[in-house]
């Protein structure tokens, strides 16, 4: 099964795009000149589902990893290169799970933050990063 299509059809199950998310292929005006930033031969592949949290911090799903900005510095990991994935908090002592805005994704002894918007954005992030790489980690 296409990553694309897989990503598209397991969004669909946590009700995204929704408010702070979007699909790549179709931008919301104002977002259009965030997706032009992405280099054009990153080494995640093309963004296929978009979280946003503000214009300089985001994240996107991939056909082969993640990336994203923050603090308009891109970042990305390919799937089958992630070790861990956990919440991040802004003096990593554990919060509030509703209130986190952004995961740690752990790859090769390094570790960044990708940003979303706080609660269900970040939960479906999380739950989808973990369903798509895991399977590609084999």
């Amino acid at each position: 099964m296409d990553v694309a299509y897989r990503i598209i059809h397991k969004a669909q199950k946590y009700k995204l795009p929704g408010a702070n998310s979007f699909l790549a292929d179709a931008p919301p005006g104002q977002f259009r000149r965030m997706l032009v930033r992405v280099p054009n031969k990153s080494g995640v592949g093309d963004p296929v589902l978009v979280f946003v949290r503000d214009s300089e911090n985001w994240s996107f799903l991939a056909t082969k990893g993640i990336g994203g900005y923050t603090s308009g510095e891109y970042i990305e990991i390919v799937y089958s290169e992630i070790t861990e994935i956990d919440g991040f908090s802004s003096d990593n002592v554990p919060l509030n799970k509703r209130k986190l805005h952004s995961l740690s994704v752990s790859s090769g002894g390094r570790t960044v933050k990708f940003e979303t918007s706080p609660g269900e954005d970040l939960f479906a992030l999380w739950n989808l990063l973990r369903q798509i790489s895991w399977p590609l980690r084999k």
